[in-house]
């Protein structure tokens, strides 16, 4: 009972942090106005990329660690 206690205690602090550090900035700006994990140098196409070929390579049977370009 009380590992479990402990374990829910580290999930509420976790939850909490994670709320004000992503939530807090998107429920002030409104979610229409920010966009997460974006940076001035960064390369956000990456993340579109990988979430659109990881469904396909493993819906078609591909290793979807090998792209098959060179």
């Amino acid at each position: 009972m009380r590992t479990t206690l402990t374990h829910m205690a580290a999930l509420a602090m976790f939850a909490a942090l994670s709320i004000a550090i992503f939530g807090v900035p998107l429920i002030a700006r409104g979610f229409s106005s920010v966009r997460l994990g974006v940076w001035n140098a960064g390369d956000p196409q990456i993340y579109m990329w990988g979430f659109a070929w990881y469904p396909h390579a493993i819906t078609h049977s591909l290793d979807p660690l090998e792209r098959g370009a060179v």
